[in-house]
Parts: structure tokens; C-alpha cells; sequence
């Protein structure tokens, strides 16, 4: 488990949360839409898993927020990744590897298995996102295990070359997949796309956390549970102020933009959340 927080993962939260803001501004068939929801969820659910400590401390903020989808699924695979590390961590590395194994090919069948049985394709309390959740979450307790950044780092070009190269591979058949939706196309190119464009987010935030202004990526990237819970409520009522239809893409520079006065604006209650609870 972590004891402190680390730079760099507060700076890729912060980019994380803006694809975040970004993606529900633009729409489905928006290619700036499809590829942001190939990997910007799963690379959440990863970083949860990899900071075990902080995973768990998110607990008691879910009970209090009335969020959405993501925090309801980070509920249940936090509880999963405590009984993981507590009873599977320690069985053979073949155990462990089958499992791991079983849990995607449960959360990629779920829907079709709930439907067999109850006649509907999803579970109560998006317990069917969270074996998806979970299956990126534990993979992040791993890549943190294994010390898998470091060793990218120290074969930096080829490793940069290689998430690049999977993840062009990997994308296009990808796109589609959503998480909340427990929608996922080509089961394993999606798996491949989801950890290679997480990767190559994580391997940009160590880049970036080295220059002066850092500090400002890190203290969003702090602050992102709230920022998550608030975005729905601000990007509606600054489409409405701005006369913007619900569900209409914004063009070019504009949605970045937009999405980025969006962020700014949430983060100031989304500080004054935390200092409450």
C-alpha cells in the first residue's frame, strides 16, 4: 500500500478528469468521444488499484455525495480489491493469474448471462460495471507491485514506442465500449486499448509533473472525486446559460475549451467539498 501520495498520478488524474469533462461535451459519433472512452475510465479504475490506500479511503465520501455510476462501481470494487489483496494476493501466482483471467471474461459476459437468467442485461447498483472495475483496479495493484513504471521508464523509448503501437492496433476496434454501459466491443483488443492508452497517460504525466507549473495539474488532479460528482450540474446549466442543446457536439477548439472553463469553475467547490467532509 501507498503511505503518500505520488506526483505524477495527481497530474494524470487532472488530465483524466478533463477527458472526463470532454467526453460528455462532445457526442457519440464525435471521434474525440470515441477514442477518449476507450481508455479514460479504465485508466481510473487502474490508478485506484495501484493506489491501494487511497482506493479504500474513498469509502465514507460515496455515502455522502449522491453521485453517479462511478462512484456506486468504485464502492463495490474497492471492496472487491480488499478481498483480493487479503485472500488471493497470497495464493500461487497460476491461482491468481486464472482468476484474474475469469473476472474479465465474467464482466464481459455478464449482461449476456443476467439476460439468460432474469430476462434483463443488467445487474441492481451497476454491480455488473464493477467486475470490469474490479478487473482494472487489480491489474493496478499489480502494475504497482511489480514496479511496472519504473521499468518503463528505464526502457523509456521502446516502451513509449510500444503503448503507441498497441494502442493504434487496438483502438479503432475498440471504440464503442463504455463501462457504464458494460458495452465492450472485441473483448481483448478492448483490453489492450484501455491499458495501452492509460499507460501512455501515465508515462505524459511523469513528463509533465517535471516542469514548473506542475503544481497546478496536481492540486485538480487532488480533487477529482468531487470534481466528478459536480460535472453533470455544471455542464448542464452552462449549456443551458450559453443556449447550448443537451446532447449537441460542440465544433473544433470550442469543446476544449468549454470543457476546460468547466473544470476551473468546478474547482473551487470541489476544494470546499473535502474541507467539509
Amino acid at each position: 500500500m501507498l503511505t503518500e501520495r505520488i506526483n505524477w498520478i495527481d497530474v494524470a488524474k487532472c488530465i483524466l478528469i478533463y477527458l472526463v469533462f470532454l467526453g460528455h461535451i462532445e457526442t457519440a459519433d464525435d471521434p474525440i468521444y470515441m477514442i477518449i472512452f476507450t481508455f479514460h475510465m479504465p485508466a481510473f479504475f487502474i490508478l485506484s488499484g495501484y493506489t491501494f490506500k487511497e482506493f479504500v479511503k474513498m469509502q465514507p465520501n460515496i455515502f455522502f455525495s449522491g453521485g453517479g455510476w462511478f462512484l456506486i462501481t468504485l464502492f463495490w470494487a474497492s471492496i472487491f480489491g480488499y478481498l483480493w489483496v487479503k485472500y488471493v494476493y497470497k495464493l500461487n501466482a497460476y491461482i491468481q493469474c486464472s482468476l484474474l483471467l475469469l473476472l474479465a471474461y465474467l464482466a464481459f459476459k455478464i449482461p449476456y448471462i443476467t439476460h439468460f437468467f432474469f430476462q434483463t442485461y443488467r445487474l441492481p447498483f451497476k454491480l455488473d460495471s464493477a467486475l470490469m472495475a474490479s478487473f482494472f483496479g487489480t491489474v493496478g495493484y499489480y502494475i504497482n507491485s511489480d514496479n511496472l513504471i519504473n521499468k518503463m521508464l528505464n526502457n523509456l523509448f521502446t516502451s513509449v514506442l510500444f503503448v503507441v503501437l498497441v494502442y493504434l492496433f487496438s483502438f479503432m476496434l475498440a471504440i464503442g465500449s463504455n463501462i457504464a454501459d458494460c458495452r465492450y466491443y472485441h473483448p481483448p483488443l478492448y483490453i489492450l486499448a484501455a491499458f495501452s492508452g492509460s499507460l501512455i497517460i501515465y508515462l505524459i504525466s511523469i513528463g509533465i509533473d517535471k516542469l514548473r507549473y506542475a503544481s497546478i495539474l496536481r492540486n485538480i488532479g487532488r480533487v477529482t472525486l468531487p470534481l466528478f460528482m459536480l460535472e453533470g450540474i455544471f455542464l448542464h446549466y452552462s449549456r443551458t446559460l450559453l443556449s447550448i442543446p443537451i446532447g449537441e457536439s460542440m465544433q473544433g477548439i470550442c469543446s476544449f475549451t468549454f470543457a476546460l472553463c468547466i473544470l476551473c469553475l468546478e474547482y473551487p467547490f470541489a476544494k470546499l467539498y473535502y474541507k467539509i467532509f
